[in-house]
């Protein structure tokens, strides 16, 4: 951390500003990227379910439509041609139902899929087994409940349709019945597992934001530190100063310029400088205490043509000491004199 500490105030405030910005609006992004990418999945998934359930809808109604025109097959009076059209029909709903459940299988979910591979040929041996059905009723010369060969027909056609639905058209129905309930429960789990999403993208954000807040807050807390406690110091050794006029610097004084000299910023700046000052301040009473016991022969160096109390110091010893050679000089005519 040497070279967070070798930034100035400025750099070190900017710096933490940016890393608190970033990793907000990092997680900002990621949030929104994520919700967006979500609704558009979840969207797209519920345009296909649509799809889907209008297929499976568009299935189960052909299946019931046929069913009911296989009952009505059976009615005594019926002609040829109610024979025909009721065929016709037949064979236009399986067909229909044949179609929708290949048009499913292709956009299903798995589990779906795997029902509507099993139901699929089920559904075309009953195309071709009601067609058989029908074609036994035709067949008689007259389509009439009267004709006791149409009604041979009929029980052997009724016979057949019983076989159909104990062998595999019960079981084809039920299958079928199911497959609405399994798509909804795809649907479901797949609304879950979006939630799901959404709720870890989520935390993640206010995982993100905590750490970014507790960032804020430690560097809130760390970098006042950092300028208060040279501050604090120097504040410390001025008013003591100025109280008792003792510019001595105590151990304490020492360890704060050691530790604030071993980075590069403005506040090591300013510590060094204030130090080079009490320096400066010591080298003047040092002057002094030579002058108050009497060396007025001692160097005085004047940093500058502003260092007043430089110059001031030098004037004061130059004068005392002209103002001693003259009392001397005085002294000396008074005993010749005499």
């Amino acid at each position: 951390m040497g070279w967070f500490h070798n930034l100035n105030v400025g750099s070190k405030l900017l710096l933490s500003y940016i890393i608190v910005l970033v990793t907000v609006l990092g997680a900002g992004a990621y949030v929104l990227i994520s919700m967006k990418n979500n609704n558009s999945n979840y969207s797209a998934t519920m345009v296909l379910s649509n799809q889907r359930m209008s297929y499976i809808t568009a299935s189960e109604l052909h299946l019931a439509k046929a069913r009911v025109i296989m009952r009505e097959i059976f009615y005594p009076e019926n002609t040829r041609e109610d024979l025909n059209r009721l065929s016709d029909e037949l064979d236009e709903n399986l067909n229909g139902l044949l179609g929708n459940l290949n048009d499913l299988h292709d956009i299903a979910s798995p589990a779906v899929k795997e029902m509507v591979q099993s139901v699929l040929p089920l559904v075309e041996i009953l195309n071709r087994d009601t067609k058989d059905a029908i074609g036994i009723l035709l067949a008689t010369s007259a389509i009439s409940i009267e004709n006791p060969d149409y009604r041979a027909a009929l029980i052997q056609a009724e016979k057949r349709t019983a076989d159909i639905r104990n062998i595999y058209a019960n079981e084809m129905v039920e299958t079928i019945e199911d497959i609405s309930g399994t798509a909804i429960s795809v649907l479901v789990d797949l609304a879950g597992e979006n939630d799901a999403k959404a709720n870890q993208v989520l935390l993640i954000a206010i995982i993100v934001i905590t750490v970014s807040i507790l960032i804020f807050l430690g560097m809130a807390l760390y970098i006042p530190g950092l300028i208060s406690k040279p501050l604090a110091g120097m504040s410390a050794f001025m008013a003591k100063a100025s109280d008792t006029g003792d510019i001595r610097l105590r151990p304490e004084d020492e360890a704060l310029i050691a530790e604030s000299l071993r980075y590069r910023n403005e506040l090591s700046d300013c510590v060094m400088n204030a130090a080079l000052f009490v320096r400066r301040m010591s080298e003047i009473e040092g002057v002094l205490k030579k002058v108050a016991g009497g060396d007025l022969t001692v160097n005085i160096e004047v940093l500058s043509d502003y260092d007043t109390m430089g110059q001031s110091l030098r004037i004061m010893t130059y004068n005392l000491k002209k103002m001693f050679d003259e009392t001397k000089a005085s002294a000396a005519k008074a005993e010749a004199a005499a």
